[in-house]
């Protein structure tokens, strides 16, 4: 999930709905949406919106991570090790290149 800080840098600038959706080239229900978090814009729009407002798209946008159950982040009990998964683009002369495997301990 995608949280954005677009009305607050907008109502700092003092700028209208209306005249940030122009600029965007955008509806300004486009706008009201993205405010309320009612849509995720696409990684282009986000970018646009960093640069209207002359900052880093961090500034503007932050990614809310779900809250995992206890149990998610527990052993599952079956012995299976829970390292990390590495990605052999190369295969390294272990099985087919691009083959994703635990590394071996």
């Amino acid at each position: 999930m995608l949280a954005n800080h677009v009305k607050q840098h907008r109502e700092a600038r003092k700028v209208s709905k209306a005249h940030l959706a122009r600029k965007l080239g955008v509806s300004r229900a486009y706008v009201t949406r993205l405010e309320g978090g009612q849509l995720q814009p696409s990684a282009e729009m986000m970018f646009r919106i960093a640069g209207y407002f002359k900052c880093a798209i961090e500034q503007v946008f932050a990614l809310i991570k779900p809250v995992e159950p206890p149990s998610a982040c527990a052993s599952s009990g079956n012995g299976a090790s829970q390292g990390p998964i590495v990605a052999r683009c190369n295969g390294g002369g272990h099985g087919a290149p691009g083959r994703v495997s635990k590394p071996q301990e």
